[in-house]
């Protein structure tokens, strides 16, 4: 946070400065244009380029080099419409797979343009349509459902069950850099301002809760592969003390993300103090475990997965606040 002082002109106006660092990044200079938008007790600046201009395809560079996949998203995730390849000689079939394999992570990214020596790639997502609330919906969706299935896998020691959570990780990490581009283009002055559209603040939290909640998918794939690995499994006493230990802690994790989104207070409160019963429910798992056959460091695996699930779903209540 940086605290600025409000100033008055001669004549009455009001004006305060704009941080040098953020205008040079932005290209902002000595006349440039930028546009205030009245938030309702909040005011956002952004650059104003003209109508043509908030039009025009934000365009990226980048040579072919061992990292080129990394370039690739990391333009994506900066907000970056048209991504150019271009190579003085061929480029190889190496850093072409590189390419379509860092394609493949990133929703809307096409191929437009191939040749021996360029590659042209383009976001076909229009910015309308990147709405971050949305998005964040079904990022949790998809991790929920994860998560439920990895806890169902251990219980009834379904391999083909757990294969489908690893699969789904995929679907996890395409949305999550999708709202990762939308929350980072809002918050660079380049997304809509409309009605339902996140704040600035609204965007950090949606950036944090996505964080959470793709730790909670790799949480989940991390069970189901102790599932498909078939290197735990439960008597019907342990199936029990797991069943009520994954109802509570996929409770948590839907009711933490819901209090968030509503800003209900009680309802984040209520997760938190329900912390102490999880934790009790996974010792007696624990120690249930520990007298059975299974090797300990599955065990331990498997019970740091369903502790950090824990944490992270009490993490998220705590970002609650009230709207």
């Amino acid at each position: 946070m940086e605290l600025r002082k409000v100033q008055r002109t001669s004549d009455g106006t009001f004006f305060i400065t704009i941080p040098r660092e953020w205008a040079s990044r932005l290209g902002l200079s000595k006349g440039s244009a930028v546009r205030l938008i009245d938030e309702g007790g909040r005011i956002s600046i952004e650059p104003w380029r003209g109508e043509e201009a908030q039009g025009a395809l934000r365009e990226a560079a980048i040579r072919p080099s061992p990292l080129i996949g990394r370039e690739i998203v990391e333009k994506y995730l900066s907000g970056y419409d048209l991504i150019r390849i271009s190579s003085d000689s061929i480029i190889d079939s190496k850093s072409r797979e590189r390419i379509k394999a860092a394609l493949e992570t990133l929703i809307g990214m096409e191929i437009l343009e191939e040749d021996s020596k360029n590659i042209a790639i383009q976001c076909v997502v229009e910015p309308e349509l990147l709405n971050p609330e949305k998005i964040l919906r079904r990022l949790h969706s998809v991790a929920a459902s994860m998560q439920a299935d990895s806890l169902r896998s251990i219980i009834e020691g379904n391999g083909e069950l757990a294969s489908t959570v690893v699969e789904r990780d995929e679907e996890v990490d395409r949305l999550y850099f999708l709202l990762v581009r939308a929350l980072r283009t809002a918050l660079s002055g380049g997304g809509p301002h409309r009605p339902g559209f996140p704040s600035p603040k609204e965007c950090v939290d949606y950036r944090l809760l996505a964080t959470y909640i793709e730790a909670v998918a790799d949480c989940a794939v991390a069970i189901a592969e102790v599932a498909r690995g078939s290197a735990v499994r439960l008597n019907g006493e342990q199936a029990a003390i797991m069943a009520e230990v994954g109802r509570r802690i996929h409770e948590a994790f839907k009711g933490a993300f819901e209090a968030v989104m509503s800003g209900d207070l009680e309802a984040a409160s209520d997760i938190h103090n329900s912390k102490p019963g999880m934790e009790g429910e996974l010792i007696r798992l624990g120690e249930s475990l520990l007298e059975g056959p299974a090797r300990v460091e599955a065990i331990f695996g498997l019970l740091s997965s369903l502790t950090r699930m824990c944490e992270i779903s009490v993490d998220m209540a705590d970002l609650t606040a009230s709207r």
